[in-house]
């Protein structure tokens, strides 16, 4: 009788790890959408990272190094639109640290724009510039 509760637990151990892995192997990770999983989503860009550099300057009023443009260089052609084409956009974020510092808002969306060539560069406005030794990190998003 022992052997036969041990038997259906394994049983019943097998398919519910067998729904699992179904489950797993049906996530598809698609451009364009914030999703669950690991995936590297290739686009327009391809395997090609993009470069970030930053232009700054000493803000006299608030007494700080402040970032005034986020310039995005090496974006691959095919994401390029021309005028009147549907086109790719990118993405750019700015975090900071450490959260005691810039908590409640830890991060600067930059906007979403089309990309019409490369490089493609943000001017950060005087009142949103922020300090760049609390800049910590840049997210892009290029769909």
């Amino acid at each position: 009788m022992r052997i036969w509760k041990v038997i259906a637990s394994l049983v019943v151990v097998g398919v519910l790890a067998s729904a699992a892995f179904a489950s797993a192997a049906m996530l598809n990770i698609n451009p364009g959408g914030l999703q669950a999983g690991n995936a590297l989503i290739r686009g327009c860009q391809g395997d090609v990272p993009v470069n970030v550099t930053y232009g700054t300057h000493y803000n006299n009023v608030i007494g700080f190094m402040a970032v005034d443009t986020v310039t995005v260089s090496g974006i691959d052609p095919a994401c390029i639109s021309p005028a009147g084409a549907p086109a790719h956009t990118i993405q750019v974020v700015l975090t900071f640290g450490p959260p005691a510092i810039c908590a409640p808002v830890c991060s600067q969306d930059l906007g979403t724009v089309p990309i019409t060539a490369s490089p493609v560069v943000y001017s950060i406005p005087p009142a949103l510039q922020p300090s760049a030794t609390n800049l910590t990190d840049v997210h892009v998003v290029i769909k």
